[in-house]
């Protein structure tokens, strides 16, 4: 698989032009759509930097083949062909899945909620098969996260991975992630009792299944997409994730009293950062301007605040410095507090060897994160933004 080469060597118009592309792809605007992939579609990287944010079945859905053919030299379409034709379980097939696994659920008396997925397709993208779906994300109470893997694994699962806050269970092509809270760190505090008391409820194709609320949706997608900026893996799937969930309610949605909630559980800081990385990215101020507005008075907890370096941080690969300086500067804990936490609860995966294998995580124990730490949290401190 060919490196993305690092942000820094590919120019602030091009990455601009890709999250143009991913927007107008989204938006069904065939006309910029074409006129964004007409500036990328020469880039080396291209086929790589597609698939990496998960652009490519959104091209094949959006824009004519022919259209296609005409503006990607002919390797990297051969590529995204190839990419296309790989195995992996299609809409109705998760949708089979989840109602399956709820019917378990049920009888076995487990409460659980949908995680994006088929939901963001049907209610933000316009059709199930506009939004990249893998796996089926399903949130369990802390409580019956046991007995949900047990029925899991009644249904013929098998758990695979294992991290803090999720597991991962598989059946021939079918992915299930099972979550337990939306992010495990002792920084953050969720009113969980709320979250379940607020959850909705949603049906597709008769499937009917309870998901969390508009504002512990984003949320939940906050505290995903600013874990996967700081490891240097950000898609801009998640950003697009963000931004049209935020468009949807953008009119009427009480952005202060949200920022405010946020405050008291530890996440201020995460969404505040993240809410405006989308902005930046997208270039969506004057789309969004209530949530603009209400961005304004947090100014001070915002690390980046130029339009081309939230667009290195997108697109930086994996174990980018500055992604992890990034990170340091916006949690809002202990990061020496979180190792010491962390270690036991680490352990036993590692040990039961059912921890992912992933890349080098940014909150890692290393010499070289702590001097990253150090460096980080000097910059907030002489100059940087205030911590919360």
């Amino acid at each position: 698989m060919m490196p993305i080469p690092d942000a820094t060597d590919r120019s602030t118009a091009r990455l601009a032009e890709y999250a143009r592309l991913a927007r107008s792809l989204v938006a069904n605007d065939t006309r910029n759509a074409l006129a964004a992939l007409s500036q990328v579609a020469d880039d080396p990287a291209f086929v790589e930097t597609a698939r990496r944010h998960h652009l490519i079945s959104l091209l094949w859905t959006t824009i004519a083949e022919a259209d296609l053919r005409a503006l990607i030299p002919p390797p990297a379409l051969a590529a995204l062909r190839a990419w296309l034709r790989r195995p992996r379980p299609s809409p109705e097939q998760n949708l089979r899945t989840i109602a399956e696994v709820q019917a378990a659920f049920a009888r076995d008396g487990i409460e659980w909620m949908l995680l994006k997925g088929l939901y963001f397709a049907d209610r933000l993208y316009g059709g199930l098969e506009r939004r990249p779906q893998y796996d089926v994300d399903l949130f369990a109470r802390r409580r019956d996260f046991r007995r949900a893997g047990r029925t899991l694994r009644g249904l013929g699962f098998v758990e695979r991975w294992r991290d803090l806050h999720s597991a991962t269970w598989t059946r021939d092509a079918a992915n299930v992630d099972l979550h337990a809270c939306f992010r495990n760190t002792p920084a953050y505090h969720p009113d969980e009792r709320r979250i379940w008391r607020d959850r909705i409820l949603y049906a597709i194709a008769g499937v009917s299944f309870a998901t969390p609320s508009d504002e512990d949706t984003l949320v939940l997608l906050a505290l995903s997409l600013f874990q996967d900026v700081g490891l240097g893996a950000a898609k801009l799937k998640q950003l697009l994730d963000v931004h049209l969930l935020a468009a949807s309610i953008d009119e009427r949605f009480d952005w202060t009293a949200f920022f405010a909630r946020r405050r008291s559980e530890g996440t201020l800081a995460t969404t505040v950062n993240v809410l405006d990385l989308a902005l930046r990215v997208f270039a969506a101020e004057a789309e969004l301007p209530r949530l603009a507005a209400a961005l304004a008075p947090h100014r001070g907890l915002i690390v980046v605040s130029a339009r081309d370096e939230a667009l290195g941080l997108v697109f930086a690969p994996r174990g980018t410095a500055a992604n992890k300086g990034w990170f340091f500067r916006v949690y809002p804990g202990s990061v020496v507090w979180y190792w010491l936490w962390l270690v036991p609860r680490k352990l036993s995966t590692y040990v039961r060897g059912t921890a992912p294998k992933r890349g080098p995580s940014s909150m890692r124990p290393t010499l070289a994160t702590l001097r990253l730490v150090l460096s980080a949290r000097t910059t907030a401190s002489t100059g940087g933004r205030a911590r919360p």
